[in-house]
């Protein structure tokens, strides 16, 4: 998303993110927040640890474990 035109292409978009918590994700996450897209974020449970990069950014979490148990 380092092309402005791409970056553009995101804003008012809503999009979903799987793995939240993890390091791709969370810069992935940031990246689309700045870009103006509305972000959604699955993590295992509410307890699952919080990325540093996106702690102070507003996008929601959805709790969603997509093992097969």
């Amino acid at each position: 998303m380092s092309a402005p035109n791409q970056a553009q292409s995101y804003a008012g978009r809503r999009v979903l993110v799987t793995g939240g918590t993890g390091f791709i994700a969370s810069h992935l996450i940031r990246a689309l927040v700045a870009a103006g897209a509305a972000v959604y974020a699955t993590r295992r449970n509410n307890r699952s640890v919080q990325s540093p990069v996106t702690r102070d950014l507003s996008f929601g979490w959805l709790d969603a474990d997509l093992t097969r148990r």
